[in-house]
């Protein structure tokens, strides 16, 4: 169990998730579900909250950003070839699934090649981004926040951390264009801006001075292409107050034992303005 703040570099992913803090914790991909849910949804998917929570074991586009992962960083779950050109016949399936119960990355030959192109060229990028400066991977943080319900346990685990540069680094594979436009609407549907604000939050809190926090973005099709990415000020600031509020609803959750789901009663139901609109011009 994780009893003082600080950096764990070398704890295994499957020890982290399980949450080894002395107490139930809060982590960044929690938060969605806290505050845009319910507490009740987010206890369901809790590890210590709820040990027998259903986990999802991913799909094709999500174990191909898993295998690239594995390959640029080095840490991660092991990657299991799956020797078929697709998942129609049921030995490939069955192989597939092996690979998922024993705690490996499945991936057909041919997406093991994009993987292995889109790794190389998100080592590329963090040597950039860091200009050249040593770093370590999966680096896990823990540290204490107070609220006026008491204090909580918050961690993470930073892909990339460079402690010269003061400098977190997330790369993503992601089937979106590699620009501006498309990130920033990804980031904000997925939760990618609190995940900044969150270790950029817990980091100060362990080191001295401010931190930074990037994103490394590559296109899962070919060329492959990528950029990196930090938030702008008027989007932390959003991100932010989002973050407190969740740190303040999960320590009364916790402090109090009570996990509420959605309000009681029938509530008022407002169809978006542009239907109305489109309805009301027809």
């Amino acid at each position: 169990m994780i009893s003082e703040p600080g950096f764990y570099a070398e704890m295994e992913g499957e020890e982290y998730f399980s949450d080894p803090c002395s107490e139930p914790s809060l982590n960044q991909s929690g938060i969605p579900d806290l505050i845009g849910r319910s507490p009740y949804h987010f206890a369901y998917k809790h590890p210590r909250l709820n040990p027998y929570g259903r986990t999802e074991s991913g799909d094709k586009a999500q174990w191909l950003g898993s295998a690239a992962h594995r390959l640029a960083l080095g840490r991660g779950k092991e990657i299991s070839t799956i020797r078929y050109a697709d998942y129609q016949s049921s030995a490939a399936r069955d192989a597939r699934d092996q690979a998922i119960a024993n705690g490996r990355i499945p991936i057909l030959e041919r997406d093991l090649v994009r993987a292995r192109d889109m790794a190389e060229i998100l080592k590329r990028q963090i040597a950039e981004t860091l200009e050249g400066s040593p770093y370590e991977t999966e680096v896990v943080i823990a540290w204490v926040e107070e609220t006026q319900y008491g204090p909580i346990w918050c961690r993470g685990m930073l892909d990339v951390w460079c402690e010269a540069q003061s400098m977190a680094l997330d790369p993503k594979a992601l089937r979106i264009a590699a620009t501006p436009q498309a990130f920033a609407k990804t980031a904000a549907d997925s939760g990618y801006d609190i995940q900044a604000v969150f270790y950029r939050r817990g980091l100060s809190k362990l080191i001295e001075g401010q931190a930074r926090f990037v994103n490394l973005v590559v296109e899962s099709m070919p060329p492959h292409g990528a950029q990196a990415f930090e938030l702008d000020e008027a989007s932390r600031h959003v991100a932010e107050r989002q973050v407190a509020q969740a740190m303040e609803l999960f320590a009364k959750c916790l402090h109090s034992g009570q996990w509420p789901s959605y309000p009681r009663g029938v509530q008022a139901l407002s169809t978006p303005t542009y239907y109305q609109n489109q309805a009301l011009n027809r």
